[in-house]
């Protein structure tokens, strides 16, 4: 098969809408877990409340990993990873 220029672009576009896609669903499932885990603590009326906006970025990342070819998030993983640094910060463990 040749390629020529409107093949080319064809292909870049739909790559290209593909990220933008997959960039938003990750900040908009970044945003609703953040909400959650936030939303949860306070009903809980835990005193850390303020320490999950400071740890979500950094857990969230490893949470949110592909599987099996598609992108799913370990919540698990997340809640420990939160607990962990929550942990460190405080010095208690």
């Amino acid at each position: 098969m040749k390629w020529n220029k409107e093949a080319v672009v064809i292909v870049g576009a739909i790559f290209l809408l593909s990220y933008f896609y997959s960039s938003k669903v990750e900040h908009d499932l970044n945003n609703r877990i953040k909400a959650q885990s936030l939303k949860s603590c306070l009903g809980q009326k835990h005193d850390y409340c303020d320490m999950i906006d400071t740890f979500h970025d950094i857990c969230f990342p490893g949470s949110y990993r592909s599987r099996y070819k598609a992108m799913h998030f370990f919540s698990d993983e997340y809640d420990a990873c939160i607990k962990e640094q929550i942990a460190k910060y405080t010095g208690k463990r």
